[in-house]
C-alpha cells in the first residue's frame, strides 16, 4: 500500500501543479521564444554577411595599401637620390663659382622671403633678368678643370 500511496500522492502533486500553471502563459513564453530565436537567427544571417563583405574590403584594402606603400618607398628612393644629386651639384657650384654661388643663394632668400611675405618687389624681374646675364655670362667662360 505504500507503494499505491505514493503514487497516488505524486499524481495528486502533478495535478495541483499543473492547475498552478496557466497555460495562455506557457504558450506565450513559447511565442515568445519562438520570435526571439528568428530575431536573432536573421540578426546572425546579416553579421555573417556584413563579416563576409568585411573580409572582402579588407583584402582589398590591404592590396591597396601593400601597392601604395611599395610606391611610397620607391618614391622616396628617387627623392633621395635626386636630393643626393642636387647636394653634388651645390657643393660642385659652391667650388668653381662662390661668388656666383651665394648671390645665388641671397636671390633666392629674397625671392623666397616675399613669396612667403605675399609682397612682390616692382623691380622683381629687372633683377631677374640681371641675375640671368650674369649667371650666363659666367658660365658661358670655360672652366679650369
Amino acid at each position: 500500500m505504500d507503494n499505491k500511496e505514493a503514487v497516488m500522492n505524486s499524481s495528486t502533486l502533478d495535478q495541483k501543479l499543473q492547475n498552478l500553471i496557466n497555460n495562455e502563459d506557457v504558450d506565450a513564453i513559447i511565442k515568445a521564444q519562438q520570435t526571439t530565436l528568428r530575431r536573432l537567427e536573421k540578426s546572425n544571417a546579416m553579421l555573417t554577411n556584413c563579416n563576409t563583405l568585411s573580409s572582402q574590403q579588407l583584402l582589398l584594402a590591404s592590396e591597396k595599401f601593400t601597392r601604395h606603400t611599395a610606391t611610397l618607398q620607391e618614391m622616396r628612393k628617387d627623392l633621395q637620390s635626386i636630393f643626393t644629386r642636387i647636394r653634388t651639384l651645390r657643393a660642385k657650384l659652391k667650388t668653381q663659382y662662390p661668388g656666383e654661388f651665394s648671390l645665388a643663394l641671397e636671390n633666392n632668400m629674397k625671392n623666397v622671403s616675399f613669396q612667403e611675405s605675399g609682397v612682390t618687389p616692382v623691380k622683381e624681374e629687372k633683377q631677374n633678368e640681371l641675375y640671368e646675364s650674369s649667371i650666363k655670362s659666367h658660365f658661358s667662360q670655360k672652366p679650369d678643370l
